[in-house]
């Protein structure tokens, strides 16, 4: 694992928890009912695997959800390594900038390429447009925190 890939990971991980703590937590009591996405993605993808292995029933609702957390965080994690070893490199925006670019760049592949793709979920814009803030701030507020924590444990080395 390159330098900076390590300590990109750490931050990914912290950045899908602090994500997942504002899907499950904030966006409810603060988002009308109406713009809830009323769906969570890792949620789906586990609920995906299930029926993949002819099993759609496999696990119940409270493991299905300690999965999807499982999935989440290390989905995180693996693309904040990615975000480490671009940002080790790339410098030139300043790092919550930086962050958020990369939270939007994370949704874009996920939310509108391969989870789609593979029939995990709809597409982010097929959805009412009033339900596309909920995981846009979600990657928004997963990459800063990606990029603060990165920043905090590997940023100041390098020049």
């Amino acid at each position: 694992m390159n330098d900076a890939a390590k300590p990109g990971a750490i931050g990914g991980f912290a950045g899908g928890a602090l994500m997942t703590l504002m899907i499950q937590e904030v966006a409810p009591k603060v988002l009308p009912k109406d713009m809830e996405p009323g769906h969570f993605a890792p949620k789906l993808a586990v609920q995906w695997g299930e029926r993949l292995v002819g099993q759609p029933n496999l696990l119940n609702d409270r493991q299905e959800m300690l999965a999807a957390l499982a999935v989440h965080l290390g989905y995180s994690a693996f693309m904040g390594s990615f975000y480490g070893r671009v940002r080790d490199e790339h410098r030139s925006l300043p790092v919550p900038a930086a962050g958020a670019l990369f939270g939007l760049i994370v949704w874009a592949i996920s939310f509108e390429g391969w989870m789609p793709a593979v029939g995990i979920m709809k597409r982010t814009t097929d959805e009412p447009p009033r339900k596309w803030p909920a995981p846009l701030m979600g990657h928004v507020i997963y990459g800063v925190g990606t990029a603060l924590v990165f920043h905090a444990l590997h940023g100041r080395r390098k020049k």
